[in-house]
């Protein structure tokens, strides 16, 4: 039997209510060259049951088994475990358009991209319908363009989940999924994209990001949870592979979206109303903040620039404390 062209990694921790979702809208793709490899990370609700269920009705499906080690372990045991020359990660949560392998697999058979970006969108039911787009478009560019459109908040998002990769990234330049870590998508995403040759980019939208999981790591905070985010912001600004590769004229798009990163890490501080507890994590950002000075037009594409310029205007954290103030009064 010949090996599957995509291997497509699924970790599994306590999803009960949304497992069955997830995994039939990869069986109810009408490509079908692929094999699922359900990584189930130590759950004490009926996920291991289901997946074993899956498994024993569809031989595409193997299950591994294993002690909690958190979502980058379980990542990585589907990685090294992968058959394909592909491989494609789903939060078992979340869950896909029926004709994204339809649409999407060809276009890398056809280029041998080293990875291909399509688009996302948040929802918080099953009956939010995906956007339509007009027009759809695909462009093919450097990975080194690739993680600048990541800067400039373009096509390229910050997310694992709509990228299919090709495995070799992973293997041949010894990228892993940082174990322990929060917030792992942005620990391996500049790397994978600066060591890529060819990237594809599509604008057509296959992915449901499921917003209403409770048990969401962005649910609740805490201080590893901002430390990491931090740290991870940080090293995608001026790690080494960033500074060998960055050009100097394209410095100005990393600082924008590095700020971009430090006032999320900063108002998601002052919204859990920690700042007290992690006063020197707000200076170490405030001190980073203040070394990359940008106007309001700078921040124009980032998500995060009403929140920038209450930052400027000296009130973000007063805006915080009354949100806070009335959310407690209801």
């Amino acid at each position: 039997m010949k090996d599957p062209f995509l291997t497509i990694v699924v970790p599994v921790y306590q999803v009960e209510k949304y497992l069955e979702r997830c995994v039939d809208s990869i069986l109810n793709q009408n490509y079908q060259d692929y094999e699922i490899i359900l990584v189930d990370d130590g759950s004490t609700d009926r996920s291991p049951e289901i997946c074993d269920e899956y498994a024993e009705k569809f031989e595409q499906i193997q299950v591994v088994h294993k002690k909690n080690g958190g979502m980058s372990e379980a990542r990585n045991t589907g990685t090294t475990l992968a058959k394909g020359k592909y491989v494609y990660f789903i939060d078992s949560d979340d869950w896909l358009d029926s004709s994204c392998f339809e649409q999407v697999i060809p276009l890398v058979e056809d280029g041998n991209y080293d990875l291909v970006c399509f688009g996302r969108q948040f929802v918080k039911s099953e009956d939010e319908a995906l956007r339509q787009v007009a027009e759809p478009e695909i462009r093919s560019v450097t990975g080194y363009d690739a993680y600048l459109e990541m800067m400039d908040q373009g096509w390229v998002t910050g997310f694992v989940t709509d990228k299919i990769y090709k495995v070799s990234l992973f293997r041949e330049n010894n990228i892993e999924f940082p174990i322990g870590r929060y917030y792992e998508d942005l620990g391996v995403l500049y790397r994978i994209l600066l060591n890529s040759n060819q990237v594809l980019l599509t604008n057509q939208v296959f992915y449901h990001y499921f917003l209403d999981n409770p048990n969401s790591i962005t649910a609740s905070w805490n201080q590893k949870k901002v430390q990491d985010m931090l740290e991870f912001y940080k090293d995608a600004h001026h790690s080494e592979i960033v500074l060998d590769n960055l050009q100097e004229s394209d410095q100005h798009i990393a600082d924008v979206y590095y700020v971009n990163g430090l006032i999320h890490v900063l108002s998601s501080i002052y919204k859990s109303g920690y700042e007290k507890e992690y006063e020197y994590i707000v200076e170490d950002i405030l001190n980073e903040i203040k070394k990359h000075p940008l106007t309001y037009k700078d921040m124009a594409k980032q998500p995060n620039k009403m929140k920038y310029l209450l930052y400027r205007l000296s009130l973000l954290k007063f805006a915080f404390k009354i949100q806070n103030i009335l959310r407690a009064s209801r």
